[in-house]
């Protein structure tokens, strides 16, 4: 089942948090395509939302989606949230 995770909006944005199970993962998406410098970022909680850090790993760098990348996989386990930066479109960030 699709979950809208931030509504369509050209400002930068938040989700809510999102819990993902070990084993479990998430494929997250936009309903428009992003445009060079505009992009979501992936960040996860350690101590229940008082404090977010940028994942950063290998393959993506704490950035999940941008111009070229619509779709990505986010493997748990891990309570994350997303961040759109503003763009030029109004534009919603998706998971399912």
């Amino acid at each position: 089942m699709t979950t809208e995770a931030i509504a369509a909006t050209t400002s930068q944005a938040y989700s809510a948090s999102v819990t993902v199970a070990d084993g479990a993962s998430l494929n997250v998406f936009v309903d428009e395509n992003l445009q060079p410098g505009e992009m979501v970022t992936l960040e996860r909680t350690y101590n229940a939302g008082a404090n977010w850090v940028e994942v950063v790993d290998p393959l993506f760098r704490g950035v999940v989606l941008n111009e070229t990348t619509l779709s990505q996989i986010v493997s748990g386990p891990g309570v994350f949230r997303l961040n759109k930066t503003a763009t030029t479109a109004s534009t919603a960030v998706y998971y399912d």
